[in-house]
Order: structure tokens, then sequence, then C-alpha cells
């Protein structure tokens, strides 16, 4: 696996986290503001795109700020391979996918994510010099 690269856009507050270079064969809205890019023939992701990146980030109380995945909008042929580029590295060190149930007899749970807020995004963050 390739190092780990960053392109982030200031003026659109636009983050890609790029996991491998290379043309994507599919991408998908991962939750709002977020998209995976990846290649469908091996699964393999190369890229995260966060829109609103300081948006995604912010700490809100009690936690971090998440969203519902939006598996209505992935193709069903796809969705294991996504459940598994999410859940795994490199993806999952900077996208937690969790699940949301209001009580035991409110049904189904439903699947949320949310952007880490770790030390590697402090630079992007912080104020040019």
């Amino acid at each position: 696996m390739e190092a780990i690269e960053y392109d982030y856009i200031e003026e659109a507050d636009i983050l890609e986290i790029f996991f491998e270079r290379g043309e994507a064969t599919g991408a998908v809205p991962v939750a709002e503001h977020v998209t995976l890019r990846f290649r469908r023939e091996d699964g393999r992701p190369l890229s995260l795109i966060l829109e609103n990146f300081t948006y995604l980030v912010q700490a809100i109380e009690p936690g971090p700020r998440s969203f519902p995945l939006m598996r209505e909008e992935w193709p069903p042929e796809l969705e294991d391979s996504i459940i598994k580029m999410l859940t795994t590295p490199p993806v999952n060190q900077f996208l937690k996918v969790l699940t949301y149930q209001e009580s035991p007899r409110a049904g189904q749970a439903i699947p949320i994510v949310y952007v880490t807020n770790s030390r590697r995004f402090e630079d992007i963050l912080a104020p040019a010099a």
C-alpha cells in the first residue's frame, strides 16, 4: 500500500485522503459530505472525499458529529465490498462505522459513520504561518 496523502482545498473546505493514486471505477456517497472512491474490480479503496471538512471533524456534545450511512444509494451487488472497505484499514483509520438503536424495542439498528478527529488533521486545520 502506498503512503497516505492529503489534498486540502481550503477555499472549498474539501479534504481528499488518498490511499492509492489511480483512476476510480466506482464512487459512492458514504454519508452526508463523505464520498468513497474505489476500484470495483478488486474492491480497493482509493480515496475518501470529505466535503465541509471542518464541519465533519468539529466535536459536538456529547461526542463526534455522526451521520447515517447512505446504503440506499449503493449498488446492491457492491454493498458487502463497500462495508468491508469502510471497516478495514486504511479507511477505518479515518472513518468509523457504528450502529445506533434508540431502544431494544425500536427494531433495527441504524448504521452511522463519523470522521475521526485524530491528531493527523491538526496540520490541515492549523492557520497557515
